[in-house]
């Protein structure tokens, strides 16, 4: 059948070239303007399948909830010693800068301080309350009714003696869990050396310390102000929310939030500011992909117009074959307009791809025609080449599209479009090698005589392959097939240990400003988007997500807005009577301690904590013991430094800082008092920006689950979405879609390679009709991509998201030399070889390096997902030239099915 159909085209050809010609160019015309109308699609969510439930789910509570995920602004010190007031300051500027801007829909940058301090009694867990109420009380005990602190050196006394009431009552602490007490102990200690060492600027800091004991986790990575911070506080994080969705709608967030922070930062120095989040990788990806598609594309023409220059003895056939691919890649673009009408952020390779690997059916065509032109004129010439050749180019091209076609089984969108418009690209590119190209060589192969080239005339690739490489490849065949047969076994074993890299961050450009100050945020603050999301419908389903959340190992913490409600307002109030009745006795000092009490004091604490530890030692408490003498060692080294530190002029500013920490201390129990009287917030007097945080524009509640572990790990992120999905069969975030769109992409990678296999084997098998002689075709691309696993494996390179397509991508472009070396050993029979090695070898080492130079021109991307991409089909397309120019000559010698050239 297949013959019959090429002879029909054949006939076609010679007696029509001009009018054939006139319809190729017809279609030309409505490819371009077809081309012309391709949108290019590059949100993600392009690339999932349709009907995705997660995607789904994702995507409608985007549309009630607007700041999943915003837009990360980030200023951060760029001067050495540049105070955080300074950062504050720009980014108070900053928000209102980008207030009035019309892609901002909302800014979260600060959190209201003074509403949880005045609602810190309230907010903190009863129990906890309560234990805390207890401790201030055992601490007191024995000094009568009022509690009052007028120092160090009163402190420590009153710790001292709550250390001897546990000796003589049998306990080392009198607390339920004594060594966390001692370690406790331990950083109280650490607290009073350092205002020993420092004390004007222990006195700085100590305004934040109150607050941040009050409000606990909550505060975590905030300033003293509120704002969002890193732990060290060098960089503040503004939360921008962007009014529309899509790219071009973060595109102008992007292009807005950077102009009006410039603006404000022109009078900031000092202050440096970058973005990230969601928004700005998606903007700087797409550029990147942008820029990567025009570069690798121009590379990639400019590179095999070079390589065809040189290949060719006649530099116009060069020409035909790029203008035959031309016009192929034209036809292809008109087709993605007719098949989808968008491109995506996958699809844009298509270029590329088919730049590499449609001049290769072309090489086939034209290296024949030039050796038939030298003993032919040139009709018989095209007629000649035409029948040699046209069946191996058909079915080489078949199944590449094939493999490509076999994407379609692939669950993930992105690369099951990559599959279709690839193989239908590929059939075009055949389809134009196979009626334009030799209807141009009929136009424009006009010569009357044969070419008679003589040796000197012929062309580059001639001169090496013919001359000095094709008469040596076959003269230790058993010695090269049994190093294959090694290089084989031991690429094999090495494959087992390839790995598969799941991030997502590996695959963006190197030094990209977003993923720099992303790993900022993830390494340096308490902010993150790898977390998943659960949606309650009330208070009450909200408290039961957070229980089933507290017992789930694999949830770090639940953050929601019950975090700012009281947890229980009946125990509330019952634990805040009792706080009041307890600071209307507190009494703060405002003397300090003298030198010599403040000695003393630390002194008996030492005695204290000794004997503490030696009884837990005895009683073979290890870790209390343990725990109790760092304590001990700490107020030792502060005993010391009383003795050097609090001199006659050091006191003087010893005093002064202690009479301000008291001052300080004194407010603080007055707010403490406030707070306890003042009445339990509710949803109604929360600040906005804390509801509007946790609360939908529907009126549910989302509870956030931080994972305690790292998503990319594919058994924690399994575990996680597993209990996030117990705790609400609607959880939705990041790590549920990351875990949907792997599992779809690696499942459909088995899938798309099984199944592309076996229908390149049973194509094949069909064409060749002998099991033998198809096995033979498939050896070189078997052992090339096996070999090109090794090659992974010695080079340290892993699979990855972006490029796992490239073994089934490999299997369907390296099939096509064995295809053409078979189909040509049969032509020529067992005493055939070295025209076999010579001509066709010359025409699928030509076509070989096309398409390398075509898929290598990927490896220069910036983007490390599509260079990735680009390195493995480079290093799979060379490892399966290898083995069909090397190998499989010499396998059909040790086979006895080719008599040895060297002995004829």
């Amino acid at each position: 059948m297949l013959r019959r159909v090429l002879n029909r085209v054949e006939t076609a050809v010679l007696h029509h070239p001009r009018a054939l010609l006139g319809v190729a160019l017809v279609l030309v015309a409505v490819s371009l303007w077809l081309g012309l109308g391709i949108e290019l699609r590059t949100a993600r969510a392009d690339l999932v399948p349709e009907g995705d439930k997660a995607q789904a789910r994702w995507e409608s509570l985007k549309s009630e909830y607007g700041g999943l995920e915003p837009l990360i602004l980030v200023l951060e010190t760029e001067t050495e010693g540049l105070a955080v007031g300074a950062l504050e300051d720009a980014a108070e500027r900053v928000a209102a800068a980008l207030a009035d801007r019309p892609a901002v829909a909302d800014v979260f940058y600060r959190v209201d301080l003074g509403w949880l301090e005045a609602n810190a009694l309230r907010l903190a867990p009863p129990a906890d309350l309560e234990r805390g109420l207890e401790g201030v009380e055992e601490l007191f005990a024995g000094r009568g009714e009022a509690l009052t602190i007028g120092g160090f050196a009163d402190l420590n006394d009153l710790l001292a003696a709550r250390i001897e009431r546990g000796l003589e009552q049998g306990s080392m602490l009198p607390a339920d869990d004594a060594p966390a007490e001692a370690e406790r102990l331990v950083e109280l200690i650490e607290s009073e050396i350092a205002f020993l060492e420092d004390p004007a600027g222990f006195a700085d800091r100590f305004t934040a310390q109150p607050l941040r004991l009050l409000a606990g986790s909550r505060l975590a990575a905030l300033t003293d102000r509120g704002y969002l911070a890193t732990r060290d506080q060098r960089a503040l994080f503004l939360l921008v929310a962007g009014a529309a969705d899509g790219l071009e709608g973060r595109r102008e967030l992007v292009s807005e939030v950077r102009a009006a922070t410039e603006a404000v930062l022109a009078t900031s120095p000092g202050v440096r500011h970058g973005l990230t989040g969601p928004p700005a990788m998606e903007v700087e990806e797409m550029a990147s992909i942008g820029r990567d598609g025009r570069r690798t594309s121009i590379f990639a023409i400019a590179g095999v117009f070079v390589l065809s220059l040189l290949a060719f003895e006649r530099r116009r056939h060069a020409l035909l074959g790029l203008l035959t691919l031309a016009i192929g890649t034209v036809w292809a673009l008109g087709a993605v307009r007719l098949e989808l009408g968008y491109l995506n952020m996958i699809t844009t390779a298509l270029v590329p791809i088919l730049v590499g690997m449609g001049v290769g059916y072309a090489v086939h065509i034209l290296s024949q025609y030039e050796l038939e032109r030298r003993v032919h004129e040139r009709e018989e010439a095209v007629r000649v080449t035409y029948r040699t050749t046209s069946a191996a180019v058909t079915v080489s091209a078949l199944t590449t599209a094939a493999a490509f076609f076999c994407f379609l089984f692939m669950r993930f969108k992105g690369f099951a479009e990559l599959g279709l418009v690839t193989g239908v690209g590929v059939v075009l590119c055949l389809v134009a090698t196979l009626t334009v190209l030799p209807a141009l060589l009929m136009l424009r192969g006009a010569e009357a005589k044969a070419l008679g080239l003589r040796p000197e005339e012929r062309a580059v690739v001639d001169r090496f392959w013919n001359r000095a490489t094709a008469r040596r490849v076959c003269r230790f065949p058993r010695l090269v097939v049994t190093l294959a047969a090694i290089a084989t076994v031991v690429s094999a074993l090495a494959a087992t240990r390839v790995r598969i890299d799941s991030s997502l961050l590996e695959l963006l450009p190197a030094g990209a400003e977003s993923l720099r100050y992303l790993d900022l945020l993830h390494d340096e603050s308490d902010l993150s988007n790898d977390l998943n999301i659960v949606v309650a419908g009330d208070l009450d389903e909200l408290r039961r997500f957070a229980t089933a959340a507290a017992e789930r190992p694999s949830v770090e913490r639940f953050e929601s807005i019950l975090d700012f409600l009281p947890e229980s307002p009946e125990a509330s109030d019952r634990a805040l009577e009792r706080a009041q009745s307890l600071f209307d006795r507190v009494e703060v000092g405002r003397e300090g301690s003298t030198p010599a009490a403040w000695s003393a004091s630390l002194a008996r604490l030492e005695g204290a904590l000794a004997e503490a530890a030696d009884s837990a030692f005895v009683a073979g408490l290890g870790e209390l013991s343990a725990a109790l003498e760092r304590a001990r060692g700490a107020a030792e080294r502060a005993v010391g430094l009383t003795a050097t530190r609090l001199g006659s002029g050091a006191s003087a500013v010893h005093g002064d800082a202690e009479r301000r920490l008291l001052a300080e201390l004194a407010g603080l129990v007055g707010r403490l008092k406030e707070s306890a009287a003042a009445p339990a917030p509710t949803l109604d007097t929360l600040p906005s920006a804390l509801r509007d945080r946790f609360v939908t524009e529907r009126g549910r509640y989302l509870g956030y689950l931080h994972p305690a572990g790292e998503i990319y790990d594919p058994d924690f992120l399994a575990r996680f979405n597993t209990d996030a999905l117990a705790i609400s069969e609607e959880a939705i975030g990041f790590p549920v879609l990351f875990e949907d769109h792997s599992r779809a992409i690696t499942g459909g990678f088995e899938m798309a390679f099984a199944i592309g296999g076996g229908l390149i084997f049973v194509l094949l098998l069909i064409d060749l009709r002998h099991v033998g002689r198809t096995l033979l075709a498939l050896a070189p691309v078997v052992l090339g991509t096996l070999w090109m696993l090794g090659l992974m494996r010695a080079l340290g390179l892993d699979f990855n998201l972006a490029n796992l397509v490239a073994v089934p991508i490999v299997l369907g472009v390296g099939i096509d030399g064995g295809v053409h070396v078979i189909h040509r050993f049969r032509l020529e029979g067992a005493g055939g070889l070295e025209t076999v090695v010579a001509h066709t070898g010359r025409a699928v080492l030509i076509a070989s390096l096309t398409t390398m130079v075509g898929f290598g021109s990927l490896a220069l991307a910036s983007h490390r997902g599509m260079a990735s991409l680009g390195t493995l089909l480079l290093a799979g397309v060379a490892t399966s030239l290898l083995a069909t120019l090397v190998f499989l000559p010499n396998l059909l010698l040790v086979l006895g099915l080719a008599r040895d050239p060297h002995e004829v």
